[in-house]
C-alpha cells in the first residue's frame, strides 16, 4: 500500500497523537482525513474529523497512526489493517500472542505493513540489523516515581524479568521495551528492569545488546512532558510519520 503523499488518521488525539496533528498541519506535510478519540473535545481542539474506526463504512486512508493505548490498538487493528498501514505507538499490546497472531495475518492477507517505529529511542534499526548475530539484549528504564504513578520516597525496583511479563504488568510504561523486544530477540529473550528514582527528573531507557563478537549500548534521557511521555517522543512519533507520508522530492531521508 501507498504512503507517498498519504492520506492519514490518527487513532488517539493525546499527547503523541495531537503533537502529530499540529506539526502535520503547520509543516503541511500529509493531509489528515480524521482523528479517533473517546474525548470528542480533543479531536474537535485539532479541527479535525471525528471517526469511529470500527464504523463498517470504508476508512478511506492510506496509513493509519495509533497512540491511544494498548487496548484501543488491540480492538482496532484487524479493522485497519483490512484495509491500510498502520503505524502503532502502543507497542505492548504486541506482547499479547493472539493479537500479534491475528494482527500479523490480517496485515499479510491485504497486504498491509505494519511499521515499528523507534518513538522514545535512538538506534532500533542497529538493534533490528544485528538481531541475527546478538545473544543478550537488556532495557532498562528508570522513572521519577510520579510518572510511574507512584510516590516513592526511595529508589524502588519495580520489576526485573522478561519483557513479556514487563509488557503485561507495565502496558503504559514499558513501550521502549516492546520496541527492543520486537526489533530484537523477541519478548520472551529480552530482559526488562523497570526502576522508579524520586532523585530523577528524567526518563531514562539504557538498551545493552551483546553477541559473539560485537556488544554495543546506547541511552536516551528526557524530561517528562505528560504523564509517561517524554518530550523527544512526540516530536519523535511526528518525523517518523512525516519520513512514511513524504510526497515531496529533493531531500535527504534517512532510513
Amino acid at each position: 500500500m501507498r504512503t507517498d503523499g498519504a492520506r492519514v488518521g490518527i487513532i488517539g488525539c493525546g499527547t503523541i497523537g495531537a503533537h502529530i496533528a499540529r506539526r502535520a498541519i503547520e509543516e503541511d506535510a500529509f493531509r489528515i482525513v480524521f482523528g479517533a478519540d473517546i474525548d470528542q473535545a480533543r479531536v474537535d481542539a485539532l479541527g479535525l474529523t471525528l471517526r469511529d474506526c470500527l464504523d463498517p463504512a470504508p476508512l478511506g486512508v492510506d496509513l493509519v497512526i495509533e497512540a491511544a493505548g494498548p487496548e484501543a490498538l488491540k480492538r482496532v487493528a484487524p479493522r485497519v489493517l483490512s484495509e491500510a498501514n498502520l503505524l502503532p505507538f502502543s507497542l505492548t499490546a504486541s506482547a499479547d500472542v493472539e493479537f500479534n497472531k491475528t494482527a500479523l495475518e490480517v496485515a499479510r492477507a491485504s497486504a498491509a505493513i505494519i511499521y515499528l517505529p523507534h518513538g522514545a529511542i535512538a538506534g532500533l534499526d542497529g538493534l533490528h540489523d544485528a538481531r541475527s548475530i546478538i545473544t543478550e539484549v537488556r532495557v532498562s528504564t528508570s522513572k521519577p516515581p510520579r510518572s510511574l504513578g507512584r510516590d516513592d520516597r526511595r529508589r524502588q525496583v519495580l520489576f526485573e524479568g522478561i519483557t513479556r511479563e514487563a509488557c503485561r504488568r507495565f502496558p503504559r510504561n514499558v513501550n521502549v521495551h516492546a520496541a527492543v523486544a520486537l526489533a530484537g530477540l523477541g519478548f520472551d529473550r529480552t530482559v526488562s528492569v523497570l526502576v522508579s528514582d524520586p532523585a530523577s527528573d528524567v526518563l531514562e531507557h539504557i538498551i545493552e545488546a551483546k553477541g559473539p563478537g560485537v556488544e554495543f549500548s546506547f541511552r536516551i534521557a528526557s524530561r517528562p512532558q505528560a504523564g509517561v511521555t517524554g518530550v523527544y517522543t512526540p516530536e519523535s512519533a511526528y518525523q517518523t510519520a512525516k519520513r512514511l507520508c513524504v510526497r515531496r522530492g529533493g531531500g535527504m531521508v534517512p532510513v
